[in-house]
């Protein structure tokens, strides 16, 4: 049948042509991966996550033994390792700058940084499986043209002093091995030259997803150009532009592309936005009378990034949920009361970890983009039985949406 999205899947075309357009760039070598800019060091005492669900700080009767200028320390670290793309780290201290303004009675101190742990911990669940790259050390970078004409970028070294074969590797982990016939010219390539080839892409990344006519595919470039500036190194660039797209479309981006507890994840982003308070607890996270709070195992995907941005390298996708109906307040009536709706949640959940492995120019991640494109396929074969029994349900429209966004991405990759 005739997908009911076709003009959602005409501005898909668009964004992600202008998007990959800039990512791609040169070389097809040309990516890199982040590590988070030094910050001061942490003052937390480690509790676990709470991803699952927003918690309102616990007021406790120990106000005087609470040093304002410590939650003020604690506040300042953790919005410097929010902005140093530290989103975990940063949630940590929040947290407890939270539950320590809290006990000493800090009104705006507490929502502020209640707000503030919140924002990390989506931000968190939206880039967890960004991994360093192997050029993001920028160490060792060898800018190489081919006599064939190709150039690229590789980590090595030639040879008897310059003389003799370049023995080194491409980004993807692949070893390779030039003779001086072979190589028309090279230069060393400096960390910082590297970086600041990747901070013009991201800028030029950023401009171009911002061009989109829809809020979903602005929310979707912009998380992209986000990913790819963490695998890069840029961690400064992540936060700005991963508000910017929970600000076009975070159910969307929520929904489409995290695990686990998607309901909690959303609430977090309200509460972060100022719109929901925290949610009251009987406790603390750690306490033995505290809820068990089962963070949201987030692998998440780059939404459409091309290859360069590379594999989420060590994600364990293979433990997230299978499945993932959203809580809905609505009844089960229409589409969401049909068998065949939980099928289609099964099948997209299947293909989505597939997809979250396929990043990346080694054989195995090719071979779990061609699994991830077989599966939304059968996905979508589902969905048109749900179409055809449902015509014009809102709950198929937006399965269809993120569905056709994900082909879009798999066909593209195929192709390249």
């Amino acid at each position: 049948m005739v997908l009911p999205m076709k003009q959602f899947a005409a501005f898909t075309l668009v964004v992600f042509a202008l998007v990959g357009g800039v990512l791609h760039g040169k070389s097809r070598h040309d990516a890199a991966r982040p590590r988070p800019a030094t910050v001061p060091p942490a003052e937390t005492d480690g509790g676990p996550s709470t991803a699952g669900e927003p918690a309102a700080p616990r007021s406790a009767p120990n106000a005087q033994r609470t040093d304002p200028a410590q939650v003020a320390r604690l506040l300042e670290q953790g919005e410097a390792r929010l902005r140093a793309g530290d989103f975990d780290g940063a949630r940590a201290l929040l947290e407890r700058a939270r539950d320590l303004a809290a006990d000493a009675r800090l009104v705006d101190l507490t929502a502020g940084a209640a707000r503030q742990a919140s924002r990390a911990v989506v931000l968190h669940a939206l880039t967890q499986h960004i991994q360093p790259d192997a050029f993001s050390d920028g160490k060792d970078l060898v800018e190489l043209e081919l006599a064939d004409g190709r150039d690229l970028v590789a980590r090595g070294r030639t040879a008897e002093g310059g003389r003799g074969a370049f023995q080194g590797q491409l980004q993807d982990g692949t070893e390779i091995s030039l003779e001086p016939a072979e190589i028309a010219s090279s230069r060393a390539l400096s960390g910082e030259a590297w970086r600041e080839r990747c901070r013009r892409r991201v800028d030029r990344g950023a401009q171009a997803a911002g061009t989109a006519d829809s809020a979903d595919a602005r929310a979707i470039g912009r998380w992209q150009i986000a990913c790819y500036a963490l695998q890069c190194g840029l961690a400064d660039r992540a936060a700005p532009l991963l508000g910017e797209a929970l600000g076009d479309a975070s159910d969307f981006l929520i929904e489409t592309f995290c695990f686990g507890d998607i309901a909690g994840l959303k609430r977090h982003w309200e509460v972060a936005r100022g719109v929901e308070a925290p949610r009251e607890v009987a406790s603390r996270p750690g306490d033995s009378t505290a809820p068990d709070p089962t963070p949201a195992s987030t692998a998440a995907a780059v939404a459409t990034g091309p290859v360069e941005v590379g594999p989420p390298a060590t994600t364990d996708a293979g433990d997230a949920e299978p499945a993932r109906p959203v809580s809905d307040p609505r009844p089960a009536s229409g589409a969401l009361g049909d068998p065949d709706y939980t099928r289609f949640q099964a099948r997209f959940g299947e293909a989505n970890r597939h997809y979250l492995r396929s990043f990346g120019e080694t054989p195995q991640a090719r071979d779990e983009l061609a699994t991830a494109f077989g599966l939304f396929r059968e996905a979508q074969e589902i969905l048109d039985r749900l179409s055809t029994r449902h015509p014009d349900d809102p709950d198929v429209e937006r399965a269809y949406e993120r569905l056709q966004v994900l082909l879009y991405d798999c066909q593209k990759r195929k192709a390249l």
